[in-house]
């Protein structure tokens, strides 16, 4: 987890935004940066791949399940295009976020200010 998605987690808890993860990293990477940097423990909602056995995007149906929003709800930014294509087929808000020094802007253009 660098430190651009910690300020960009920190600014969306403070507007009252609820925060996902939802990772295809594996069981063993996730546990090794989670006990360097303690990061899940901001996220609303913890979705990973291993824990389901499938991989994103169809990984984002579980992200439904376990949080109840509807599809139109949730931003997914992802620098996958294929990930980012497939969840804007699913109804999902996407950022293709090329250059995370420009998450801000990216949010800004689906109308969310930080």
């Amino acid at each position: 987890m660098n430190d651009i998605a910690i300020k960009l987690i920190a600014k969306l808890r403070k507007k009252g935004i609820k925060s996902i993860i939802c990772s295809n990293n594996f069981d063993g990477r996730i546990r090794v940066l989670n006990e360097r940097f303690d990061f899940l423990k901001d996220f609303d909602f913890v979705v990973l791949s291993y824990k389901h056995g499938i991989t994103k995007p169809k990984l984002l149906e579980k992200v439904l399940e376990k949080t109840h929003f509807k599809p139109e709800e949730i931003v997914v930014i992802d620098d996958g295009k294929e990930i980012i294509q497939e969840a804007g087929k699913r109804g999902f808000k996407t950022i293709l976020c090329e250059d995370p020094h420009k998450t801000d802007f990216y949010l800004k253009k689906l109308g969310i200010s930080l």
